[in-house]
């Protein structure tokens, strides 16, 4: 891989990373925290309020995790297509 192929890639990478840090927000993501480290677990009110604003927000934090599958695949599909050209 040639050093400017490689700059690409990781730069795409921290793309990627720094739109994961996006899903670190997702009442998705915190529920399952919220219950399991609450002595009350689905009754705990934080894991309840979290659960209301996932379903009400539940197609934005969907697509936001729609969007960061994106980036990883095609970062993937990238560095595959760049194996293959490299070995032909």
């Amino acid at each position: 891989m040639h050093e400017e192929d490689l700059y690409e890639f990781s730069g795409q990478v921290n793309t990627v990373l720094l739109s994961a840090k996006d899903l670190l927000g997702l009442n998705l993501l915190r529920y399952k925290h919220l219950v399991d480290n609450s002595e009350r677990g689905f009754e705990c009110a934080y894991a309840q309020i979290s659960r209301r604003h996932f379903l009400e927000n539940q197609e934005k934090e969907l697509s936001t995790l729609q969007d960061v599958a994106d980036l990883i695949q095609s970062l993937i599909t990238g560095i595959k297509e760049y194996e293959t050209e490299d070995n032909l």
